[in-house]
């Protein structure tokens, strides 16, 4: 085996602990990032709009199903306008602040400033 390969096998035999509370730490953030990322989903539905396509998928009703379905779509799009709205709404908000700020003078900007606190 060449020489560099056993000096690695050296140090991590010689350091152990320390790649065990480097591993646990990565772990940790892996663990972390995942909760954080399951507590951003947010359901599309509510609990009424759920439990009206679960009878119209046991009923096996086509008609229910196909109102039921049309429903959800009609929900997901307004939520999905929602939120462009929204970013349309920040973007506007973002382009005005910038125009009503380059317009200042400093005086007038630090002024503006001061009343934020």
């Amino acid at each position: 085996m060449p020489l560099f390969v056993l000096n690695i096998i050296g140090w991590v035999v010689a350091n152990w602990r320390l790649l065990v509370g480097v591993a646990g730490a990565v772990a940790l953030l892996i663990v972390f990032g995942l909760v954080m990322r399951a507590c951003e989903y947010k359901p599309k539905f509510d609990e009424a709009q759920i439990r009206k396509n679960q009878e119209a998928i046991a009923s096996r009703d086509r008609e229910l199903m196909e109102k039921a379905a049309e429903e959800s779509r009609v929900v997901e799009a307004q939520i999905d306008a929602n939120r462009a709205d929204a970013e349309n709404r920040k973007l506007k908000t973002l382009e005005d602040a910038r125009r009503e700020i380059r317009q200042m003078s400093n005086e007038q900007l630090a002024e503006y400033l001061e009343n934020l606190k």
